[in-house]
């Protein structure tokens, strides 16, 4: 009878010990997992807080408006005051009659995401790369000639 009571013991625990590394795992999946490209990038287009919060600053890029620096030699370091200001305007939803396109090109664990207006000079270039299971902005270009 002391056998039967001490198996019976045993296969308990054993089975709350097997149940419990499931959960562990599952939660641990669920922290590892990747965050998508396309959740993190509606967040960062309209929350100016989170965006902010995805920046290491100072970042490089390039500035039309700064005319004395050369991108390829000496690239253009955003600040957060500066970059703050342009991003508001890029991600504007106001109701302009501009016509605004973008494109999103992915390539492994970078993504580059452009808003333009065809034949007019104004292109804007905003590269993500993805670190530790999330999206960061890298590089912003400004152009409007």
């Amino acid at each position: 009878m002391k056998y039967y009571f001490s198996f019976g013991l045993l296969l308990i625990l054993l089975i709350s010990c097997n149940n419990a590394k499931k959960e562990n795992q599952e939660i641990k999946n669920f922290i590892n997992k990747n965050e998508s490209f396309n959740d993190f990038f509606n967040e960062f287009s309209t929350d100016s807080t989170f965006r902010i919060s995805r920046i290491k600053f100072p970042i490089k890029g390039f500035n039309s408006d700064e005319t004395n620096i050369n991108s390829k030699d000496n690239p253009f370091l955003w600040n957060k005051e500066d970059w703050s200001f342009y991003a508001e305007e890029d991600f504007n939803r106001s109701k302009s009659k501009d016509i605004k396109k973008t494109d999103t090109i992915k390539t492994g664990t970078s993504v580059i995401y452009r808003i333009y207006k065809e034949d007019s000079g104004y292109d804007i270039q905003y590269k993500f790369e993805e670190s530790k299971n999330k999206w960061f902005l890298v590089y912003y270009s400004y152009k409007n000639f």
